[in-house]
């Protein structure tokens, strides 16, 4: 996994599935604490 961090969120990436195109990114909320996930497809 690859963990970027930008503007205070932390952005999981899924590196198996960001080759096949699609990945998801866990974001946390640095004051709530919550985590969402977003499924993201890359174009080829």
């Amino acid at each position: 996994q690859i963990l970027l961090t930008q503007k205070g969120n932390d952005f999981k990436i899924n590196t198996s599935a960001w080759a096949s195109g699609m990945y998801f990114v866990e974001i946390t909320n640095e004051e709530s604490g919550e985590v969402v996930k977003r499924k993201i497809v890359v174009q080829q």
